[in-house]
């Protein structure tokens, strides 16, 4: 039997929520941390000649399986693993198109395809993965988020909103994914220098989701950052307040130095977004 490669730590996610939102904490709780998958991407920062020999020897093993059985998901997505974690981006390529042809109803290994092939400059095909995933859910968080990011390093914002717009209008969605999408729609606008849109939206969203601490800690950061601290204090307040309780030392520290440090009333349940995977399953028995 041909085991999983280990995937790198949790913390790893970080690198890719920050360049895809830009603000660090905001990037964390707005985009609900990237599918842990997604983090292969970065090196390891163990490569040594032994890790190099190894990851070989090891890859060349995942080979000769496939080679006898071209569908064994065990070893495609091991093998995967490796040329990821070795920074082998094209040689990946190839398995991660099978696997994504195997396993279709896992759209979270076409968001890593994506990812791959924006990696490698090949912005097109990129592109057109994210399309299949969008066709098929239109609210997929991750697919969104990753084509939102190609279309403004390609310089298209007007694409970037129809998008993120085309995807809020979707009928059946969730309160949780009706708030990412705002979100990141929000970002869009303020990244453009549409503050006052921006600005609507996040209250828009507070108004519609009372019990959601995001939109506040967006409003809030926004106004931060665009040097209006006395606006922004009560609305760090609001977020602190109904929170999860892993969120509070955090917002605290972003918040403006005049804001309470006192305890915060009980955090109402925030609804939990929609996300992929954060590994992926094996096959079913």
């Amino acid at each position: 039997m041909v085991s999983n490669v280990n995937l790198p730590r949790q913390s790893r996610r970080q690198r890719w929520v920050d360049s895809l939102l830009g603000a660090s904490l905001i990037a964390l709780m707005i985009a609900a941390a990237l599918p842990l998958l997604l983090s292969l991407l970065r090196p390891t920062g163990a490569n040594s000649p032994r890790d190099r020999e190894l990851a070989a020897a090891q890859a060349n093993a995942y080979q000769t399986v496939l080679q006898r059985d071209p569908d064994n998901l065990s070893a495609l997505r091991s093998l995967i693993g490796v040329y990821l974690q070795q920074q082998q981006l094209s040689e990946a390529i190839a398995p991660l198109q099978r696997l994504a042809k195997l396993q279709p109803q896992q759209p979270a290994y076409r968001v890593l395809l994506a990812q791959t092939q924006a990696q490698l400059g090949d912005r097109e095909a990129a592109a057109q993965t994210y399309r299949q995933i969008l066709e098929k859910a239109p609210t997929h968080l991750e697919a969104l988020r990753g084509f939102t990011r190609l279309l403004l390093d390609q310089k298209q914002p007007t694409a970037a909103v129809d998008l993120l717009q085309k995807a809020r209008q979707t009928s059946k969605i969730s309160p949780a994914d009706q708030v990412s999408i705002d979100l990141m729609l929000a970002q869009v606008y303020a990244n453009q220098g549409q503050i006052t849109d921006a600005i609507a939206l996040y209250d828009r969203s507070i108004q519609s989701n009372s019990r959601d601490f995001r939109p506040l800690l967006a409003k809030a950061l926004l106004l931060q950052q665009q040097g209006d601290s006395q606006k922004a204090a009560p609305i760090f307040r609001e977020a602190i307040a109904i929170a999860p309780a892993q969120y509070r030392d955090q917002i605290q520290q972003l918040a403006p130095k005049a804001a309470p440090t006192t305890a915060a009333p009980p955090a109402l349940a925030t609804p939990p977004e929609s996300t992929p995977p954060t590994v992926p399953p094996p096959p079913p028995n």
